[in-house]
């Protein structure tokens, strides 16, 4: 005779496994079609197993307890359901490899986190998703000079200074602004998540990655830095032109200025949004590989549309650098030999000079925060490590900084040199 669970019923071993339904819990027909597993001994319901268990690839979901006063050495989980109490009760564990790094944020206490894969990004930890508290602090300095500072530069050039928006660099300088405004726009963003989720980040860390608001921050950092180059590249380009033909047989026409602005806007729309149509290259995941949806390559991770990151980040941004600093070296040149040829130009033309020299140091800044980046991309693209807390930096305050500080440097500057 053999007794039903947690109840007073017993049965015949012949009724044991017989098709039909005896015990109130129904555990006379459970495990009928056991399998003793490889590489363990089993006998009547205690199960003795060495070296490593295969178990079911198709696992749905863990219950709490399931590991309860069991001794696992390793623990592989390739595709599972997430439960807080998941892993309640295992002992003796050294190793767990699980698909997301989310459950191991629940792994036992006794388990180092240098022992659970995958690892965590650089940037976010189990609680917080900028796991620095000085990054959480400059990510919300940072954005609001960029949204503030561009906003009045935007209603500065609108309201008092309207000249310069008949010429291509008042144009252009202008939608510089905008394109910068956009970056400050994705650094609230991040922020404003960071803050809401702080302290319980990882229960979030899937739905915020997946929501509309990561894929917004995705698209807005990116089309604001491509849009920023873009608007560089013509800033420098009508500063030869006017420095180089300081009598104005070249120049930038307001109907030609507003178009190439257009064009602009519409390359950088579409290298930012591309990555979200639906396609195997992309799966969808392009901007939430990471939790501040950005798909900068650099790290040594190949993620979904590497390539294209790589393309459009490393390449075409190095090759307009170059052009860029080209097109200021001339600048540079020509802006020292203005003092030997002032004599012979008039006030508008001085005044050029005066704007060259503002535009170079509004491109070194921007040099000085996408060097690091194109320094980065090209050592991840030989494999070389890179510190995790170097990367934190990079992404989060040394690329965007550049969007809070042109601004200043051209607005303030032109206000300073108005003044004299």
């Amino acid at each position: 005779m053999i007794g039903c669970d947690r109840c007073h019923v017993c049965l015949d071993m012949n009724q044991i496994c017989d098709g039909v339904v005896q015990c109130p819990n129904g555990d006379d027909e459970r495990l009928c079609n056991f399998q003793c597993p490889e590489n363990c001994a089993c006998n009547d319901l205690s199960i003795v197993c060495t070296g490593a268990l295969n178990g079911n690839e198709e696992l749905v979901s863990i219950e709490p307890g399931t590991f309860n006063g069991l001794k696992v050495d390793k623990l592989s989980l390739k595709q599972c359901g997430f439960g807080k109490d998941m892993f309640y009760g295992v002992l003796s564990l050294s190793e767990l490899q699980t698909p997301k790094f989310k459950f191991c944020c629940i792994r036992p206490s006794y388990l180092l986190e240098e022992r659970c894969v995958p690892r965590r990004d650089e940037i976010s930890s189990c609680d917080d998703l900028i796991v620095n508290s000085a990054l959480q602090a400059l990510l919300w300095v940072t954005g609001l000079l960029a949204v503030l500072g561009n906003i009045l530069s935007l209603l500065f050039r609108c309201m008092y200074d309207r000249e310069n928006l008949k010429h291509g660099y008042g144009i252009f300088v202008s939608n510089l602004a905008a394109a910068d405004l956009l970056m400050g726009l994705y650094m609230l963003i991040i922020g404003i998540a960071d803050t809401k989720f702080r302290g319980r980040y990882i229960e979030f860390d899937e739905i915020w990655r997946t929501s509309f608001w990561c894929h917004l921050a995705g698209v807005l950092s990116t089309c604001s830095s491509e849009a920023s180059v873009l608007f560089i590249c013509l800033i420098t380009l009508d500063r030869i032109v006017v420095i180089k033909y300081p009598f104005g047989q070249v120049r930038f026409s307001t109907s030609s200025a507003v178009m190439t602005s257009l064009a602009c806007w519409i390359v950088a729309f579409m290298a930012a949004t591309i990555p979200l149509l639906p396609g195997s290259y992309f799966d969808g995941t392009f901007y939430t590989s990471r939790a501040v949806c950005t798909a900068l390559p650099l790290t040594r991770d190949r993620q979904s549309g590497w390539a294209y990151s790589v393309a459009m980040f490393i390449g075409f941004n190095f090759v307009s650098f170059i052009v860029i600093a080209f097109g200021q070296s001339i600048i540079f040149y020509v802006i020292r030999k203005a003092p030997s040829r002032r004599a012979r130009l008039n006030v508008n033309t001085s005044n050029d000079f005066k704007v060259g020299r503002t535009l170079l140091l509004v491109v070194a800044t921007d040099f000085l925060c996408w060097f690091p980046v194109g320094l980065m991309g090209m050592l991840a693209l030989f494999d070389v490590p890179i510190p995790g807390v170097v990367y934190a930096w990079t992404v989060v305050l040394v690329l965007p900084v550049n969007s809070a500080l042109n601004p200043f440097l051209y607005t303030i500057s032109m206000l300073l040199s108005r003044e004299r």
